[in-house]
């Protein structure tokens, strides 16, 4: 196995905000996510930064929903002899799956804590709009 030329060197997890339902009762949800990717690319250092903000249940109202969530990482990433295409396909598609994995981890957490069963996000395919 050889170690990749795209390389994480860096996750910061920058914000969380959480609103808990406390009277929703419904034993059927149908889950509502959507995320967001911000890329900023220093091509000389060749590095990037890119955020990853998820939202689950975002376009309800907490009355409707047992939680909110949304979720704001952000990784630096490196790189070294890829094309522009090539480049840009690890950027948008790999680098976000990479940090969906980070928030994974918080997501469940957060929601166990509040007593419910705990959500683990599904993967997703960032090639897919």
């Amino acid at each position: 196995m050889k170690e990749s030329n795209f390389q994480l060197k860096e996750q910061r997890l920058l914000s969380i905000k959480y609103d808990f339902n406390e009277s929703f009762e419904s034993d059927s949800i149908q889950l509502d996510i959507s995320s967001n990717i911000e890329i900023a690319k220093n091509e000389e250092k060749q590095i990037a930064f890119v955020k990853l903000t998820m939202n689950v249940f975002s376009t309800k109202e907490i009355k409707d929903v047992p939680f909110k969530i949304s979720v704001t990482n952000r990784g630096v990433f490196s790189w070294k002899d890829y094309d522009e295409k090539a480049l840009e396909t690890l950027l948008n598609y790999n680098a976000p799956a990479i940090l969906l994995s980070y928030q994974r981890s918080v997501v469940s957490q957060i929601t166990a804590f509040s007593s419910i069963t705990p959500l683990i996000l599904p993967l997703f395919d960032f090639t897919k709009n």
